[in-house]
């Protein structure tokens, strides 16, 4: 009978001791990105032990966006059926939507105006 305890004491002290260092592991990581540069990176917050600071100029990316989904509404474009629709230009993944040149602001404004009116 002695085996026997002897065997669940051995499983039920590797399961307290191993247990919590695996999950701390596996510990899912959330995603960061910086809106001044764009970059995008995951990032572990930490376990009990230790946490992780966010590095400078990042902020936390609203849970289920992709890095790509957060580049396109940070430079103003719009996500529709898992794409970035930009105002002006193709959006790229390292950079986003383009910027408007300020003389295409002017002509899109005019041109809203004018649909708008009804000329």
């Amino acid at each position: 009978m002695a085996r026997g305890k002897m065997k669940v004491l051995i499983i039920a002290l590797l399961i307290v001791y191993i247990f919590p260092s695996v999950y701390a592991v596996l510990a899912k990581p959330v995603l960061i990105g910086n809106p001044s540069t764009l970059e995008c990176r995951e990032f572990i917050r930490g376990d009990e032990h230790h946490i992780n600071q966010i590095p400078e100029g990042f902020s936390f990316i609203k849970n289920g966006y992709s890095c790509e989904r957060w580049r396109c509404e940070v430079t103003k474009g719009v996500w529709r059926d898992n794409r970035c629709a930009c105002t002006y230009g193709e959006f790229s993944s390292a950079g986003g939507c383009p910027k408007v040149p300020f003389w295409r602001r002017i002509l899109l404004w005019i041109k809203r105006l004018i649909s708008r009116v009804g000329v």
